[in-house]
């Protein structure tokens, strides 16, 4: 079964009415009153608008287009993450127009609270289910100091769970600790935070399949996407003697 992990931020559409531009060059845009791509609106970025059979193959066809149409809308100031996985969310200020895109995408969407959201029906924490590995969500913020690997551990620890994601940094990681797994997707567009300015824009693909995970990195170096992996396989639980 495989899991999608994105990281993004916010402000993914606009009020106002879309209008489409030139159609023999913005095949599948909509545009808003500013003269912004309209994620929300154009069908270039749906799931049944191009041939893709994978999700890879989605993601490899939208990446570009959605990077540049969300950096167009990053305000001034501070920027805000959202991390999609497999229908599940680890966020900061997680808008309704942002959860309605994401649920249309997968229906069977998690969300954790981020550490702007004043909305009471997301818990701070969330853990789910794939296959043979149980998932931890959070957005990170909570956990001190920011992305530090030992904090992070404990809180694993304290969720029970094989694959812990985080956020809050912006940044990357990705580490095997302690028989699990600790990841951070990073920031699609590569958005500072209150850590650091030098970001690189990256996302992660995970495939589980059975006791075994793998994770994709896709990261933007010096102008270049550079791919990697982390293979993670999962003990087998020990049978007790008849």
């Amino acid at each position: 079964m495989p899991l999608l992990t994105l990281a993004l931020p916010l402000h993914l559409s606009s009020p106002g009415k879309s209008c489409m531009g030139d159609p023999d060059v913005d095949h599948g845009f909509l545009y808003d009153e500013q003269g912004r791509v309209d994620i929300l609106q154009s069908p270039f970025f749906d799931v049944t608008f191009g041939n893709d059979r994978t999700a890879d193959e989605y993601v490899n066809r939208i990446i570009y287009q959605l990077t540049l149409a969300i950096e167009d809308r990053i305000p001034q100031g501070r920027c805000s993450p959202i991390r999609f996985v497999h229908g599940s969310t680890s966020h900061s200020q997680f808008a309704r127009e942002s959860h309605d895109y994401l649920k249309s995408l997968c229906p069977d969407l998690h969300v954790s609270r981020g550490e702007y959201d004043e909305d009471a029906r997301y818990s701070e924490t969330k853990t789910l289910t794939i296959g043979q590995f149980k998932l931890g969500l959070c957005h990170g913020h909570q956990v001190v100091p920011w992305g530090d690997l030992d904090s992070l551990a404990m809180l694993q620890r304290q969720l029970d769970v094989d694959i812990l994601v985080t956020g809050h940094t912006h940044q990357f990681k990705a580490y095997k600790h302690e028989g699990g797994v600790v990841i951070n997707p990073g920031s699609a567009t590569g958005a500072y935070s209150s850590i650091t300015y030098d970001v690189n824009p990256s996302f992660v693909l995970m495939d589980i399949d059975g006791l075994r995970v793998v994770v994709y990195v896709y990261e933007l170096i010096d102008g270049e996407v550079k791919v990697d992996k982390i293979d993670f396989k999962k003990t087998a639980p020990t049978q007790p003697a008849p």
